[in-house]
């Protein structure tokens, strides 16, 4: 009987087993690419939602909690910060674009983000529809966030 012969009694006689052990490296090969794939997919993700930060300025705290709130807009704010340490920062001459962020109400879980049209600089961004803010009490919203309210341009 030759090797090959053997091989295949032994799956014949032992076939749970041996389906278990097929079930089992496949799911290991799916979890090691699932792994890979993310490796390169979460830094270009992260370089996407970041647009051009390099630099957040805020109150002491944690520093993840400050990136993740003004940067990624994901947690709640933490405080504020002086407006001497804004000033400083923002007279750096390797600053290229900045602008502020006053955080802490929302509408129906929309966050409301007080800030310049300076914003839409930092992020390089543009707006699909309508005219940008320019004036106290004005607003612009994302294209999602205006369907779940259903509000329109007006």
């Amino acid at each position: 009987m030759t090797f090959v012969h053997l091989a295949f009694a032994y799956l014949r006689r032992r076939w749970g087993q041996a389906l278990l052990s097929i079930v089992v490296g496949a799911l290991g090969v799916a979890a090691v690419t699932a792994a890979l794939a993310g490796l390169d997919a979460l830094p270009r993700a992260a370089r996407q939602a970041w647009g051009g930060v390099d630099l957040v300025v805020g109150p002491k705290g944690s520093a993840l909690d400050l990136v993740l709130c003004c940067a990624l807009h994901v947690s709640e704010p933490r405080g504020l910060v002086s407006l001497e340490a804004a000033t400083k920062a923002v007279g750096n001459p390797m600053i290229r674009a900045s602008a502020p962020l006053a955080l802490g109400d929302n509408v129906n879980g929309w966050r409301v983000v007080g800030t310049t049209p300076a914003l839409i600089d930092v992020y390089r961004a543009h707006l699909a529809k309508g005219r940008m803010w320019n004036d106290k009490l004005q607003a612009v919203l994302g294209a999602t966030a205006a369907r779940a309210l259903h509000l329109e341009i007006g």
